[in-house]
């Protein structure tokens, strides 16, 4: 399959600190993956290179949907990419209603500035539907769960049909059993014919579920493992990552991730 998301030899640096160093990671389109690491390690600025926010100023290539970054016209690519963040949820204007909140997302809009179609309606009514959401449709945005919210959040990310679907750190602020439905509507959406390729990120193992099939995980700007899920999230690459012996166990094809002390130095 070709590579929805292709960087070579992608270096970073904010002044004299280095960010990101020799970045080389694909993502084939269709193979939901997994960005991976601790506090500090680079993510948000790899996925704002991805997304044309940032510029690798110390060399590399980008190239997302086949487009060479550099050679192409930025803003439209965005448009194929839903981008779903803590951030993000706090901007939508918390008196429009689910519906609406999902449909402005046509625009990339916080808030309802013109009149949307029938069609265009139609459209957010499919997304929510995506997300197990219909039911919310007409209640305030400001008057839902956090749970409620992030599906309403993805609902609005996926309404533009996307190629890829940027999720940082969706499950934030949720506790076990909203995220565990929130988990469970997105492995749903996952699951059909017409999903966007899906990017994960996490600080979690047991947020991780089946439909994930890759995972680059990422310390200090650099890569320490890339590849498939069953070579990457292992006790070794773990141990290395936070510099604590970890111990990575499955069950029921779900993660979870046992930590010890730190050695005595």
């Amino acid at each position: 399959m070709p590579a929805l998301v292709n960087l070579r030899n992608v270096s970073l640096t904010h002044g004299s600190k280095e960010i990101l160093s020799d970045i080389n990671w694909s993502i084939v389109r269709g193979e939901h993956a997994l960005l991976f690491g601790p506090n500090g390690s680079g993510k948000t600025c790899l996925l704002k290179i991805i997304t044309g926010y940032e510029w690798p100023n110390l060399g590399g290539v980008v190239e997302v949907f086949g487009e060479r970054y550099g050679a192409t016209h930025i803003p439209t690519l965005r448009q194929c990419i839903g981008w779903v963040s803590s951030s993000l949820a706090a901007q939508i204007y918390p008196a429009l209603t689910s519906r609406e909140a999902v449909v402005v997302g046509i625009d990339a809009a916080m808030d309802t500035y013109r009149v949307y179609t029938d069609g265009e309606l139609a459209r957010a009514d499919h997304a929510l539907s995506r997300l197990n959401a219909t039911h919310l449709s007409e209640r305030l945005y400001m008057q839902l769960s956090q749970g409620e919210r992030q599906r309403i959040l993805v609902a609005r990310a996926i309404v533009s049909n996307p190629g890829l679907l940027i999720l940082d750190e969706p499950c934030a602020g949720l506790d076990p059993g909203a995220r565990e439905d929130f988990l469970d509507d997105l492995s749903m959406l996952a699951a059909g014919a017409s999903a966007p390729t899906i990017l994960l990120v996490s600080h979690h193992l047991e947020e991780i579920r089946p439909f994930i099939r890759s995972a680059f995980m990422l310390k200090d700007g650099a890569c320490v493992a890339k590849g498939p899920i069953e070579r990457t999230l292992t006790s070794e690459v773990l141990t290395r990552l936070y510099d604590r012996p970890c111990m990575v166990t499955q069950r029921n094809g779900c993660f979870q991730l046992s930590i010890g002390p730190l050695a005595v130095r």
